[in-house]
């Protein structure tokens, strides 16, 4: 419930990252994917779809059916353009 909220509210900071045409914003299954990231400490968006190709609670937190693959193979290369922390600074959110 949280990260759906979050997601939310943050919908307008993303499409601004965006041209209005061309590609579309960031989809939230790869924001969530990045979530994962930070919480388990996993150190490179490679080693983040490797897990994604395996753990079934990393796929249903990210909305990956089992048999899906995780963006065609293709590492999600979102970081440059918007950092997590960024991100949670924005909502509200704390750890504690």
């Amino acid at each position: 419930m949280i990260v759906n909220e979050a997601l939310v509210a943050l919908e307008r900071e993303f499409a601004a990252l965006y041209s209005p045409i061309g590609r579309p914003s960031i989809r939230p299954e790869k924001l969530r994917a990045m979530l994962l990231q930070a919480f388990y400490s996993i150190r490179s968006e490679r080693l983040l779809m490797e897990r994604l190709d395996y753990d079934l609670l990393f796929r249903r937190f990210v909305s990956i059916g089992v048999d899906d693959a995780a963006w065609a193979g293709r590492h999600c290369k979102i970081s440059s353009s918007l950092t997590l922390a960024d991100a949670v600074k924005k909502t509200g959110i704390s750890r504690s």
